[in-house]
């Protein structure tokens, strides 16, 4: 489990939303060790991005600026959380500087990442990880704070959480309020994984259904970004899209999924299904 470290500070949004949302980004890393006198925060981030974490906790510690002080706390907290090995020491003390941060950090955005991240820390970083307790405090951060950043990845998380949680018999139930709960997020990457994730949850609880193809198309058509995401993701809308006999999805996506992937192993059972479907040029269909 990596857990990649971002900053909230509004002087860096785009690094935030970078690390946070798609993961840590490649990069090269610089000379970092010919550098004299006291890093910037945005330096202390840059080498939080690049896995030198003790580097990075040294850099944070030395930022001595009022304005930089509180993001210093939080570049602490999360360079404790990702550190190797994993101690109870490091998680407690980050989980004490995080709550702090919640509780009194001058600026909001500081305030909310700190909040996304203590419920990380209760869902991934405790050696004895508290799940309910971590889904608390997402649905909390996204009913208060629904048009931020860490907020929606906060929704991502409880959501995840409520649809493995339970048994099979209130599924419809928990995917119905998720559901519900998805019309807030306006983050497109977010908004595409809400789809996924409710696609797939509802194709291992047997919802072979339009609300699923629905979350299916939707999922591509934003764009899935990991390709081996995209091709499960485009192959289950093209078979349920079959199987349901909406002919003219399977027909659309089973093409796109030819003519981006060709050489996978699924694309002959995309032929097979292109074949059977009938367009105004079944031979084309047959051969794509």
């Amino acid at each position: 489990m990596h857990t990649y470290v971002s900053s909230p500070s509004r002087a860096l949004p785009r690094l935030a939303l970078a690390l946070a949302v798609l993961g840590l980004a490649a990069c090269s890393p610089r000379d970092h060790a010919a550098r004299s006198g006291p890093l910037t925060a945005e330096q202390a981030w840059e080498l939080a991005g690049l896995s030198l974490l003790d580097d990075a906790g040294r850099a944070f510690r030395t930022l001595s600026s009022e304005s930089a002080k509180e993001e210093a706390l939080f570049g602490r907290a999360l360079t404790l959380l990702v550190a190797q090995p994993k101690t109870e020491t490091n998680i407690h003390q980050a989980a004490r500087l995080l709550t702090a941060l919640a509780d009194e950090a001058s600026d909001p955005g500081l305030r909310v990442a700190a909040r996304y991240y203590l419920g990380r820390v209760e869902q991934v970083h405790r050696l004895a990880p508290d799940r309910a307790a971590a889904a608390r405090i997402y649905a909390a951060l996204f009913e208060e704070h629904p048009d931020t950043l860490f907020g929606q990845l906060a929704f991502i998380k409880w959501s995840l959480l409520e649809l493995h949680r339970g048994a099979a018999e209130d599924f419809e139930a928990r995917a119905s309020a998720v559901e519900d709960a998805g019309r807030l997020l306006t983050i497109p990457t977010l908004r595409k994984e809400h789809h996924l994730h409710l696609a797939f949850a509802r194709l291992r609880n047997g919802r072979r259904d339009q609300t699923t193809l629905a979350h299916l198309r939707s999922a591509v058509e934003l764009g899935v970004v990991r390709v081996n995401s995209r091709t499960n993701a485009t192959i289950a809308l093209v078979n349920l899209a079959h199987e349901l006999g909406d002919h003219e999805t399977a027909l659309r996506f089973g093409r796109d999924f030819l003519a981006e992937f060709p050489r996978d192993i699924r694309a002959s059972r995309v032929r097979e299904i292109l074949a059977t479907l009938p367009s105004e040029n079944p031979a084309e269909a047959a051969s794509s």
